[in-house]
Formats: C-alpha cells, sequence, structure tokens
C-alpha cells in the first residue's frame, strides 16, 4: 500500500466492484496495532493499494482512494483487525444538497466547474462529439454527485476511473474510442475447473434481455405553436422486439433536443439489451478498459468492461495469495449509455423568483411576451442579470390571436414560478407578489375596500405618472375612479350609452371640440334650467337651415352692453300680437 496511513496497516484482503458511471467502492482488510483514535483520524486520507505478484509477470492493478469509513474490531490478539472503505474523491460530492442554476455553458464545462469548487482533480475530457450548450439548466435541491449523474446521462455522456499511484482521475466519455487497453490487452477463454492463472478467462456467458426498441417522444415548441414528435428505433435488427415502445411527452420545444433525449434513451436500452459475464483471475483489469477475447474457436473480439467485481488476498492471509475477479462487458462497438436511477427531480411546488433585465429597462420582453428571471436562491457567482435566465412565459388571464390581456411583469417584481410537467428546466410565470420593496397599491388595512389597477409610466416613472382604474368597495360610498396622466381615447363603433341617476361635472382645462358627421344634436332638460356662460365670444354657425327659439309659457330676453346688430340679407321681422313691423 502507499500514503500515509501505511506504516499502521497490514493488509489482508481487498474486495469491491466498479460500475461505468458511478463512484468505486472498495474495502479493505488490515491488520493494526494502532488503536481505533489513531485509526479514526486516517478517514479522508488518501490510499492506495497495489496488487500484484512477486515475480513482477503481470502489470501491477492501483487501487487510489480517499477513506470514507472505518470499521474496527478489538480482537484478543496483539493486532487489531480494521476494514477501510475507499472510494473516489467524488464521492464526497454526494453527501450535501444544493438549489441553483446554470446558464450558457456545456454539460462539461459544469463538471469541471463543479469539482474544481471542491478543490478535486479536473477530469480528463475524451468526448468525440461536441457537448451540447445549455442555454438554462437547474440542479435543485440535489447533491453535486447527483446532478452531475443526472445531467451527463442527459448529454448522453459517462465516465469511469484511472487510478495511478498517487491519484485518480475521472474520466468523461462518449465513445469507444475514449477507453484504454487492457494491459495485457488479450484474454483467453480456457474453461477449465483447474485454470487460475491470470490472463485467462475460466467463465464466460452471454445474456439478452428484452428491452424496449422504438422511443416516441412529444415536445411542444411555444414560439410556432405546434407540436414535435420524434420517433426513433434501436439498431437491433430482431423482429421480435419492434412491439415494445416507449413513449412519452416532454415540455422540451427544441426539434434537435427531443431527438437527442430520444436518441439517449434508446441507446440505453441498447446498453443492456446484450451483455457478457466472465471470470478471470486478472486482477489488473479495470472498469472501462478494452480487451480482445480469443475463445475456443481461436476467432478474436474486442469487448469493454462495464462492471466488475475484485476480491484479492495478500499472501499474508493466504500463503499462495488468490484473486477472483468477475466482470460485465458490452460489445466494443455498441455506445454505451447509463441511466441516472434517481432521474431528474419534480418540483411539484412553486418557487419565488425576481424579473430580472438591463439598468435601463423597466419593462425586458421579447416577442411572445416572455421575461427573464432570477430566483431568489440563485448564485450571486452565477447569475442575477438578464443573461442568467431563459426567456420565461408569463401566464395571462386570458389569450388569444390578436385578442386576450397582456401584462408583463417589471423588473424587479417578485414572481410566483411553476415548472412545465414539474421538470426544473421549463419553468413558467403564474402570478406575481408583494413585498416589502414592492407593497400593495393601497395602505393596508385602512384602504382594505379598494381594489383595481396602477400602472406606472415606463423609464423613471414616479408614483402617480400612469393610468389607474380603481373600484373602493366602501358601503354607501362606492366609487370607480379611472385616470390617466397621458391621452385618453375612447373608440364606439356602434351606440353609446350614459345613464346617470345623479348630477355629472365635465371640467375640461384646454379646450373641447364636439363633431356630429351624420344626425342630430338634442339635448332635452325635462326639469331645470340651462345656463351656458362664455368669458369670450359666442359664435353660431347655421348652414343651409333655419336657426329658431322658441320660448313657451315665458318670457324672452336679449341684453347687450354696448351695440346690438341684427342683420338678415332679406327682411327682418318684429312681430307682437297682431301687430308686426317689417
Amino acid at each position: 500500500m502507499h500514503g500515509n496511513p501505511v506504516s499502521l496497516l497490514l493488509p489482508l484482503e481487498i474486495e469491491g466492484h466498479e460500475i461505468l458511471s458511478e463512484p468505486f467502492y472498495y474495502e479493505i482488510k488490515c491488520l493494526s496495532n494502532a488503536d481505533y483514535t489513531t485509526l479514526s483520524a486516517l478517514q479522508g486520507q488518501m490510499l492506495c493499494c497495489e496488487i500484484g505478484d512477486d515475480k513482477k509477470s503481470f502489470p501491477s492493478r492501483f487501487i487510489h482512494g480517499v477513506i470514507t469509513r472505518i470499521q474496527y474490531s478489538d480482537g484478543n490478539c496483539e493486532q487489531n483487525i480494521c476494514t477501510l472503505t475507499l472510494q473516489p474523491e467524488l464521492t464526497g460530492l454526494g453527501l450535501g444538497k444544493k438549489t441553483r442554476l446554470w446558464s450558457g455553458v456545456t454539460v462539461s464545462d459544469i463538471v469541471c466547474n463543479i469539482l474544481q469548487q471542491h478543490l478535486l482533480n479536473r477530469p480528463e475530457i475524451r468526448l468525440y462529439n461536441d457537448p451540447p450548450l445549455m442555454d438554462y439548466k437547474i440542479q435543485y435541491k440535489e447533491s453535486d454527485l447527483d446532478f452531475i449523474n443526472r445531467i451527463l446521462f442527459d448529454a448522453g455522456i459517462y465516465y469511469f476511473f484511472i487510478h495511478n499511484k498517487d491519484s485518480h482521475f475521472m474520466v468523461l466519455a462518449d465513445d469507444p474510442i475514449a477507453h484504454p487497453d487492457a494491459y495485457p490487452k488479450i484474454l483467453t477463454y480456457l474453461p477449465s475447473e483447474n485454470i487460475s492463472q491470470p490472463g485467462y478467462i475460466k467463465e464466460w456467458s452471454a445474456t439478452s434481455v428484452l428491452k424496449c426498441s422504438n422511443v416516441s417522444l412529444t415536445g411542444y415548441n411555444e414560439c410556432n405553436a405546434s407540436e414535435i414528435t420524434i420517433n426513433t428505433g434501436s439498431k437491433d435488427t430482431r423482429t421480435n422486439t419492434n412491439n415494445y415502445s416507449y413513449e412519452d411527452i416532454i415540455p422540451d420545444g427544441n426539434r434537435k433536443r427531443i431527438k437527442e433525449v430520444a436518441e439517449t434513451i434508446i441507446a440505453s436500452h441498447d446498453s443492456d439489451r446484450q451483455t457478457w459475464q466472465g471470470e478471470t483471475c486478472s486482477w489488473w483489469l479495470s472498469c472501462g478498459e478494452r480487451f480482445t477475447l480469443v475463445d475456443r474457436k481461436n476467432e478474436k473480439k474486442e469487448y469493454r468492461i462495464t462492471s466488475l467485481f475484485l476480491r484479492v488476498a495478500s499472501n499474508y492471509a493466504s500463503s499462495v495469495g488468490d484473486s477472483i475477479c468477475k466482470f460485465q462487458a458490452a460489445d466494443n462497438k455498441t455506445t454505451l449509455t447509463y441511466q441516472h436511477e434517481l432521474g431528474k427531480p419534480v418540483i411539484s411546488g412553486i418557487l419565488l423568483a425576481r424579473v430580472v433585465g438591463p439598468e435601463s429597462e423597466d419593462i425586458f420582453a421579447d416577442e411572445f411576451g416572455r421575461v427573464k428571471i432570477r430566483f431568489l436562491w440563485g448564485d450571486d457567482t452565477l447569475s442575477g442579470t438578464d443573461k442568467t435566465s431563459c426567456w420565461v412565459r408569463v401566464s395571462q388571464p386570458w389569450t388569444g390571436a390578436g385578442f386576450g390581456s397582456q401584462f408583463i411583469p417589471r423588473v424587479g417584481s417578485e414572481v410566483l414560478v411553476s415548472f412545465i410537467q414539474g421538470d426544473p428546466d421549463f419553468p413558467v410565470i403564474i402570478g406575481s407578489v408583494y413585498n416589502g420593496n414592492n407593497k400593495p397599491l393601497f395602505s393596508l388595512p385602512k384602504n382594505n375596500s379598494k381594489s383595481g389597477f396602477i400602472t406606472r409610466s415606463v423609464n423613471n416613472g414616479r408614483i402617480g405618472e400612469g393610468h389607474q382604474l380603481i373600484f373602493d368597495d366602501k358601503k354607501d360610498n362606492e366609487k370607480t375612479t379611472l385616470s390617466s396622466s397621458g391621452d385618453f381615447y375612447l373608440s364606439v363603433k356602434k351606440d353609446m350609452v350614459s345613464d346617470i341617476n345623479n348630477s355629472m361635472s365635465l371640467i375640461v382645462a384646454a379646450g373641447r371640440t364636439s363633431e356630429i358627421k351624420k344626425g342630430n344634436d338634442n339635448l332635452i332638460i325635462k326639469q331645470g334650467d340651462l345656463q351656458n356662460e362664455v368669458t369670450g365670444n359666442v359664435n353660431i354657425k347655421v348652414t343651409n337651415g333655419n336657426y329658431s327659439l322658441n320660448v313657451s309659457g315665458g318670457s324672452g330676453s336679449l341684453v347687450s352692453d354696448k351695440k346690438l346688430t341684427l342683420e338678415s340679407m332679406q327682411s327682418i321681422q318684429l312681430k307682437v300680437g297682431t301687430s308686426e313691423i317689417r
């Protein structure tokens, strides 16, 4: 063994397993004369176990990791038995839980960023397909490890580990070329009970499992308001599997992404559709390595190890020292994809967010009325501007083609965010709420009888600048207020009726113009006076018609402080009773 704890430990046996896209797990049984307090201090330290033969006929196998668990048994002899659990540093990323968002980065960028935050070794990137650039990705109440596993699967990427004497590191892969060769690479299948020599496989079998052969995914493109259905099939040519189909709906509307998801799902089924199992004494094999099998017909075929179980006893525990390696392999030509068991988290409730945008804008929306948001729990180092959010749809009370309602939440507004199908990556704003900075329109509880709408002029608008529609439901003092700090336009294509049961006042600060294009203007006062007071001139012009003033049951007067002129182009007639003057 190698590392600081070596002087305290005498290894007896190592046993554990490795699986693609999972942290490895090994237990090392040791003898030690140290007490529990001394041994417990080893937790969190690095340790490497080297496996090899005394003659150095075959290469050594290194298993390097961090001690995550120590089991101590106080025996009756001078030395006690302890069991150390060895796992990758990556395992520590599964201990916590975080909620944050990522935008404008690739999957590999996220993995590198997270590992860097935890001061872990940068993964080796062996990707032969360009990882997709993600506009928006939410990590919701997930450990960093679960989040990494999930987004890698979504991108069709898996990982394995490479060990050496001093370290171990993670390898991101998506193609058979990314896998290293085992050394020695050639293993010969020799089914014999007496064969227990390295370099030979003594048991070899194949397993075929019935899987779905077709995947159909339906998404919805909100910009085109159209459904998108993608169908993809397995590369398995056996017709007896064609009746099994995987059908689902997803909230995504990007045809390329839907196709990638469908291909990833079918690839995950194909990965387990046919596998091979082997048993050997070749301790140097590691998960993720390629080897060439020479079968009984002396034919060669290349495989990749997808999982293995390894148990090796030291020559101290056994006079000979033995090893057993049971592994599962896949055809090296198969595209490997391994689904994360937990899957994507579902957000069943509502989250709070704040609308964001450029500092110069009060309203920041695209052509579809979508806005950008920042969740209140967002990481300040990664979010907080209009560039850190996808465009988020806004629910309206009523929508239609050229009709409905339109209220765009303004920058700084606190909004309620739900998620389509509970998917963290597809938020939708369903409402907005007041808070300590943005208080209710009317001071409460004093004005609890009031409700309505108050807008504010954009770009540095002040209180009172905008429009108001206010309803006051106070008993016996009910009132509706409609006001505008700018212009007011009322357009009616047919009739308009106003029925006022009390008085009406009209105050115009500048001027008034009334135009009747066709028809009459009738003013009927059934009871009361008509008073017109003018400071200035009064001009009444009648064109191609008559003008008459009739006073019934009363007298009439025409008074002028100065000159009074009556002029007619034909004649003037004054008549009193039966007398008249022409």
